[in-house]
């Protein structure tokens, strides 16, 4: 055991005075020889302290008793002035274990040991953090944080990629990472961080040190052969090069596969930025099969190739430049069959689609962005630009008839936006921001009759605002001023109509007061937002007031529990997809037409929230329910013609609403390294359909429920399971005694791990079922057998075991019950070489 030499002195006085009050004195140690960094302290009757100081280099102290302040006697022969002789004492410190905490608070963030959650089969950071309580990792790479999307993603507090961050999540080895921080009401802006809150989290990545400032890299080759169906080379490639320094960071990698693995998320946004204009979508919809709710491996046949780079430069005046490029090039053979039965008919009508199909996709994008973000300035210029070369072909039978198809979406988009906020003398501050955009949508389409439509889009968006922030007693009053600008353009050729310079304007001037005010407990924004709004579609003019208020309440009950509402009114134009009284076919087989008429719908929004954690038990949870009423929606009417599903706008309007509840929570324990989690959902939505002329009112209801869990019971074993109930039904409200049509489904999961040292064998199986028995129940199976070290990994695996080769589902929505068969993918024997750098 080993002794500790200690020194300690604590003063305390009986006191009950009413005027602040000085005590002085001096600590020696026995030699008389001055005593310095030692605590001096007063308490009260609770033993809590009041006033507090430390002695000097000289032993001298001071401390001041505050005014109105009490302390008890402990030290009764104190007298002031006095000096006091501190004696040395050793003793022996009983054996401790040290640990460290899994997760830990400090003030509003939140700090994961990656340690205290990693597994040995967990491979990326993603992998980790979908193990950490509160937090959650989508299937698209979106990492969510008690129910909400984060707003910034940082690496050693930098943020590389701007939104795009599933490039460093899903690749970044786990053994690179030392924690991961999440902030909690994070404003990524400074400059307002305490004007302007924010309900959402940041989450920072803090690395090893031995992954700071230094290249590394991954070279992960994967290749193998389809089993069935006749041999097919198969491969999954990836390179990679990453930099994580305090003046530069870097992530550039190229990726292929054909294997189904989905790897354009990597490069798309997962974080919008409020003061940018994001690219437009083409009418005209891509053919193919109809997707599944299974993982896209199971099914998709493709050919990808990725390859993209991101640069981050710290300036010398700690500015960022930030420099990305991408190019994504896909190649996907998808064949399926479907059944749809239209509700939105009179007398029902439906549809039999055997497809087969070929989606070719090919998108260059780039993206310069120059960023000041400082305690009193915030500046941010962002330049990007991208270009969609898309287009899809292929054989289908429609209700018996053969038909070809091909389309041709293509796409250019550039924008530009920069937003500027100055904080002045006494608080006050001042934004102006703008932000412009071009779109061109050309594209070409075969019609299921052998006809052909030319459509030729192209757009032109400005918005800009100005505001002016100051303080009115403990508010923080902005006052906004802006203008949101849109023209759309469009040619059109179809058997139905020919057109040219088809024109649709829409400007939106706004003025109004927003208020902020936050204190330790209560948070409070509130907006009466006014605009004007002004259309013209070929010379049908508009002019509306709009009236759009919302409220925004958070209070924070203790440290562990916080409740929320917001009440938000919204109104919404229809631009010209909606207003456009010319026929326009959006896909090969469906037709959509306006009436030329301006009118806007109004959506009153009302939720409210709870949000708990409790950090020492790693509980978190949160519930909210909400309610939307849409009012003034424009109606439409839908028939068949041949084998085109059209549908035409009338003069009628409905009133739509419903109901959503949902919730989650999820719990982690130290006893093998366990996470639970489980969540519910349900919903309801009322509208009419026009049929016959007659408005029929239907409603939908949903309901799901989900638990997994994660844990390593024995050093040798580690499971993950999770499972998902679905309940979905569809009812016209006339036919009360119709029987019940709800369609329950059915997923499990379960993955057992089996790690003898640095062997590693992986059984996964899946299962699939439903309440309708002319679906057939479906399993999965996968087994694969690797050894692993830091430096590298050599594995093999074999997918499907069971050989299935089509799976199907039953599904409605609002009108339309659908029942599909989509092809799989065989029987693959794979052989994996990784080497982490």
């Amino acid at each position: 055991m080993t002794r500790q030499l200690m020194l300690a002195f604590m003063l305390s006085l009986t006191l009950m005075t009413a005027k602040a009050q000085t005590y002085t004195g001096k600590v020696v140690d026995t030699t008389q020889k001055p005593v310095a960094a030692v605590s001096v302290t007063l308490l009260n009757e609770t033993g809590k302290v009041v006033a507090f100081a430390r002695t000097g280099n000289d032993g001298a102290f001071s401390v001041i008793l505050p005014e109105g302040k009490n302390a008890v006697n402990l030290l009764s022969e104190f007298r002031n002035g006095q000096t006091v002789v501190m004696t040395e004492e050793g003793f022996d410190l009983k054996e401790v274990k040290v640990t460290a905490g899994r997760i830990m608070q400090r003030s509003d963030t939140l700090v994961f040991s990656v340690d205290g959650f990693r597994q040995q089969q967990d491979r990326s950071i993603a992998d980790v953090i979908r193990k950490m309580p509160g937090l959650d990792v989508k299937e698209d790479g979106e990492i969510t944080y008690q129910g909400k999307a984060i707003n910034e993603f940082t690496v050693e507090g930098m943020d590389l990629t701007n939104g795009k961050y599933a490039q460093i999540s899903e690749n970044l080895s786990a053994d690179k990472v030392k924690s991961v921080e999440v902030r909690e009401n994070n404003q990524p802006k400074h400059v307002l961080r305490d004007v302007q809150f924010s309900e959402q989290a940041a989450l920072n990545l803090v690395l090893r040190d031995d992954a700071k400032n230094v290249w590394q890299g991954i070279a992960d080759i994967s290749t193998g052969l389809t089993l069935k169906d006749g041999a097919r080379w198969l491969r999954d490639t990836r390179a990679m090069g990453m930099m994580f320094g305090k003046k530069c960071q870097s992530v550039s990698m190229w990726k292929t596969n054909n294997t189904g693995r989905n790897i354009k998320t990597e490069v798309s946004d997962l974080i919008f930025e409020s003061n940018t204009l994001s690219p437009l979508s083409s009418r005209l919809s891509g053919i193919g099969g109809s997707s599944a709710d299974i993982d896209d491996e199971r099914y998709t046949f493709n050919d990808s190739q990725l390859a993209a780079t991101n640069w981050l430069f710290r300036t010398r005046g700690d500015n960022d430049l930030r420099i990305q490029a991408s190019y994504f090039f896909d190649k996907t053979r998808s064949v399926s069959y479907s059944e749809t039965l239209y509700n939105d008919i009179a007398g029902g009508w439906s549809m039999t689609e055997d497809a087969s199909v070929n989606c070719y996709t090919s998108k260059w994008e780039g993206e310069l962005q120059y960023k000041v973000n400082k305690d009193n300035i915030y500046l941010n210029n962002r330049l990007k630009a991208n270009i969609n070369f898309d287009r899809s072909m292929g054989q289908s039978s429609l209700n018996g008839t053969a038909t070809h198809e091909q389309v041709s979406p293509r796409s250019r988009f550039v924008s530009d936006a920069v937003e500027v906020i100055r904080k002045m003398k006494g608080g006050n501050s001042y934004t102006i921001s703008s932000a412009i955009a071009y779109d061109c949508l050309p594209g070409r389409m075969l019609l299921c009759d052998s006809t052909t439509e030319m459509l030729d889009m192209s757009a032109l968006r400005w918005n800009t605002q100005a505001n002016f922030r100051h303080g009115i007693w403990k508010w923080s009053v902005a006052w906004n001023v802006g203008l949101d600008l849109t023209i759309n353009w469009m040619d059109i050729e179809n058997p139905l109509a020919k057109r040219e310079g088809v024109r649709y304007d829409e400007q939106r001037l706004y003025a109004y007061p927003s208020l902020s005010y936050e204190n330790k407990r209560l948070r409070v924004n509130a907006s009466p937002r006014v605009s004007w709004l002004r259309r013209e579609y070929e010379g049908v003019k508009g002019n509306d007031m709009l009236f759009e208020p919302m409220v925004f309440l958070n209070y924070k009950h203790s440290s562990s529990l916080e409740y929320g509402a917001l009440y938000l009114l919204k109104c919404m134009a229809g631009g010209m997809g909606e207003v456009c009284d010319i026929p326009v076919f959006t896909s090969y087989r469906t037709m959509t037409r306006g009436n030329g008429q301006l009118d806007e719908s109004r959506t009153h929004s009302v939720s409210v929230y709870a949000r708990y954690h409790q950090i020492m038990k790693g509980l978190f949870g949160n519930v909210s329910v909400s309610y939307n009423s849409m009012r003034h929606v424009r109606m439409y009417a839908s028939e068949a013609l041949g084998n085109f599903h059209c549908s035409y706008a009338t003069g009628l309007f409905d009133n739509t609403g419903g109901w959503t509840l949902s919730g989650d929570v999820s719990k982690s324990f130290s006893w093998a390294k366990t996470i639970v989690r489980a969540g519910c959902g349900w919903n309801t939505y009322r509208y009419h359909i026009l049929l016959g002329g007659t408005r029929v009112p239907f409603q939908t209801r949903g309901l799901s429920a989900s638990v997994g869990f994660s844990m390593k019971p024995l050093p040798l074993i580690s499971i993950e399971e999770k499972s998902l109930f679905s309940r979905s039904t569809q009812q016209n409200r006339l036919e009360a005694d119709a029987p019940d049509n709800a369609l329950n489904h059915f997923e499990h999961e379960v993955k057992l791990f089996i790690l003898p040292g640095k062997w590693q064998m992986e059984v996964d199986n899946e299962f699939y079922h439903s309440n309708d028995h002319s679906v057939s129940f479906s399993h999965f199976a996968d087994v694969s057998v690797s050894y692993r070290t830091k430096q590298y990994e050599i594995g093999i695996w074999l997918n499907n075991i069971m050989g299935a080769d089509k799976y199907e589902r039953r599904y409605t929505t609002s009108t339309q019950h659908v029942y599909s068969v989509t092809r799989l993918r065989t029987r693959e024997l794979m052989a994996r070489v990784f080497f982490n750098l």
